[in-house]
């Protein structure tokens, strides 16, 4: 048993870091995308996005809302088509209101400027910032540091 703690606990630590690499990775790409040229696209479809989940003894219904705009865009002769909002990614909401705002900034049939990378025209964004930096750092730090102190035997599940 002692074994096994201490073998997810290297895990959450890996994990953690992983995550924290990630975000970090999702950050430099909004760095370099203040940087991308910017062609016009088209608003092919937008839609409210609802995930239900539920959980807890009561069975407590989660609801979060998430704008979902796909778009299409040219570079040269080609056209490309993309999903991505936020370059450095999104946060989904239980606020109905916040992911129809985002909705209502795209609205379908509409001509909006694409941010696309010249070196990957395929990799592109309708704003070029991500609001996932502050909470997946905190998310991926909290996961590590758990881990961290399992190894270290700070937490003791018994032993």
């Amino acid at each position: 048993m002692e074994r096994f703690i201490d073998l997810w606990a290297l895990a959450a630590v890996v994990c953690g870091i992983g995550y924290i690499g990630w975000v970090f990775y999702k950050q430099l790409l909004v760095s370099k995308s203040q940087h991308w040229p910017a062609v016009d696209g088209t608003i092919i479809n937008a839609s409210l996005g609802k995930q239900s989940s539920q959980t807890g003894p009561g069975r407590t219904t989660n609801r979060t809302y998430a704008a979902r705009i796909n778009y299409r865009y040219m570079v040269g002769s080609r056209v490309y088509s993309n999903n991505i909002i936020c370059i450095g990614g999104e946060l989904n909401s239980s606020f109905k209101g916040r992911a129809e705002e985002r909705l209502a900034k795209f609205p379908e049939g509409t001509t909006v400027p694409v941010y696309y990378d010249p070196a990957n025209p395929a990799r592109s964004c309708l704003e070029r910032r991500g609001e996932i930096a502050l909470f997946g750092y905190a998310i991926g730090s909290a996961i590590t540091l758990f881990g961290l102190l399992i190894l270290l035997d700070v937490i003791n599940f018994g032993r």
